[in-house]
């Protein structure tokens, strides 16, 4: 299947009413639009890199004016040394004042833990040094009991010496 299209562009365009002809005007218009997709990619770029410039500018200048604000509020103003008290102090010598009592108080702390610490800690080394020394008294006592008893079951005991020997470590 072929379609075949004519266009008549007399009724557009008439080369005897214009100067310029037609492929003149084409190359005319490609330049034309040409320059203005440049022109426009051109604006896009530079303002895309003032902005970004004016952004970081702003950044900078931002922080060096919070920077400043926050210095002389820490200098210059004035806050209660405690809540319950009317007293003044510049926030500087109020941050250095809380630092030091805070600090204080917690290595306070920490020690006082450490040493409870290492209390509790000699005070389960002792009963467990005593309660593996009861059991092991045990053990050898019932080791001790059993041969005995083996023995004696055995005849190689006097029955009355058996028995002495186990009253003997029971009264123990």
């Amino acid at each position: 299947m072929k379609i075949k299209v004519e266009v008549d562009l007399t009724d557009f365009y008439s080369e005897e009413e214009e100067s310029l002809s037609m492929s003149e005007e084409i190359k005319s218009y490609v330049a034309y639009q040409v320059k203005c997709q440049v022109l426009t990619d051109f604006r896009e770029k530079i303002n895309k890199d003032f902005n970004e410039k004016l952004v970081e500018a702003i950044e900078k200048e931002k922080e060096a004016q919070i920077n400043g604000i926050i210095k002389e509020i820490i200098l210059t103003e004035k806050v209660r040394k405690r809540y319950h008290s009317d007293e003044l102090i510049t926030t500087a010598e109020y941050v250095k004042d809380e630092l030091k009592r805070t600090v204080l108080n917690q290595n306070e702390i920490n020690h006082h833990v450490n040493s409870e610490k290492s209390k509790l800690e000699k005070d389960i080394k002792k009963q467990v040094k005593n309660i593996s020394a009861e059991l092991k008294d045990r053990y050898d006592f019932l080791f001790a009991s059993q041969i005995v008893t083996k023995l004696s079951e055995n005849g190689m005991l006097n029955k009355d010496v058996a028995k002495l020997l186990l009253d003997s470590k029971i009264k123990e």
